[in-house]
């Protein structure tokens, strides 16, 4: 849909896409290919895109940046800690849903800590 913008717009524009989860699992990812460039933000990304029919030199890599923590979390006393690391929206099997179903079961006091 925006690759038939830009061509009804009549004007030079780049499109981009900027993955950040594989693209072989996305709906119809060929629909990739209508875009000039890519991001990726990982090069096992950039690989799958090229697998896809993309071209190497139209995909760079920007890597998403982490600023080291060395906090430690404490453990409350009594309780099970569970943790949860994971991107917090993603679907499937790294959902929410999944954790708090199985930490429903438990028959004893416990925390959750979400880090994503």
């Amino acid at each position: 849909m925006t690759r038939r913008a830009i061509t009804l717009s009549g004007r030079k524009i780049v499109l981009s896409s900027w993955m950040h989860l594989p693209p072989r699992e996305r709906y119809r990812p060929h629909y990739l290919l209508r875009a000039d460039h890519h991001f990726a933000i990982s090069n096992q990304i950039k690989e799958q895109l090229v697998e896809l029919g993309a071209r190497a030199t139209d995909v760079d890599v920007i890597y998403n940046p982490i600023k080291r923590n060395d906090t430690v979390i404490g453990r409350p006393p009594g309780a099970e800690v569970s943790l949860y690391w994971s991107r917090p929206l993603s679907a499937g099997r790294n959902s929410l849903k999944i954790c708090f179903d199985a930490l429903q079961q438990l028959d004893a006091p416990w925390t959750l800590e979400i880090v994503g």
